[in-house]
């Protein structure tokens, strides 16, 4: 337990990366640790796109950083607070094209298990089990990829562009979860401040 929980806590979210690539067997063995993951009724309702290619790499940030304009021009009245933020927090959405590995994650969008055996709308209609075991998969990916020597991050700001994404790595129906970029860590982050467990954990006996 020790191991597993040294590794859990000694893995960072890496921005930033050298240009040294990620081995194809590190790919390989990334991307089996995400498909190990659990997933509601074993589903494993999710594909994952594995992109090296520089010029689709760097499609994918110019479709981010153009969605972030659209987004800017959608806020009423030119609010100034709102355009300064939503600058300075998308300008973080595209560091994803440094990297020599960007990881696309996708899941197919399914009916819930209530809605889909009464034919009622008795549930929000959320994909949770889909994105929970979404992120099992994630979590799993990034463990691997750190216990590999290479960094990564879980993004989530890139889905600002998430049909052109979809579009550009030919994924049709299918919805974008994440990108996460991979690569040799140009620095380490410091350690994250955590909450209070005191404050997150309740036990009742």
């Amino acid at each position: 337990m020790s191991d597993i929980l040294q590794l859990i806590k000694n893995r960072r979210s890496v921005r930033k990366f050298t240009d040294s690539p990620v081995s194809d067997e590190a790919v390989d063995k990334i991307l089996e640790a995400a498909l190990w993951a659990p997933s509601a009724s074993n589903r494993q309702n999710w594909k994952f796109v594995a992109v090296k290619n520089s010029a689709v790499i760097k499609a994918m940030a110019d479709s981010v950083r153009a969605a972030v304009e659209e987004l800017k021009a959608m806020i009423e009245d030119g609010d100034e607070d709102k355009l300064a933020l939503l600058t300075n927090y998308g300008g973080y959405f595209s560091f994803f094209e440094s990297a020599p590995l960007v990881i696309a994650v996708f899941f197919n969008p399914r009916p819930n298990f209530v809605n889909a055996m009464t034919g009622k709308n008795i549930r929000p209609e959320d994909n949770l089990e889909q994105t929970t075991a979404i992120g099992a998969a994630i979590q799993n990916l990034l463990l691997a990829a750190h216990e590999a020597g290479y960094g990564a991050c879980w993004m989530s700001g890139p889905l600002v562009a998430e049909n052109k994404i979809a579009e550009i790595l030919k994924q049709k129906g299918m919805r974008l979860a994440a990108l996460v970029p991979v690569g040799v860590p140009l620095e380490t982050p410091a350690p994250p401040k955590r909450k209070d467990p005191r404050t997150l954990i309740e036990k009742i006996d």
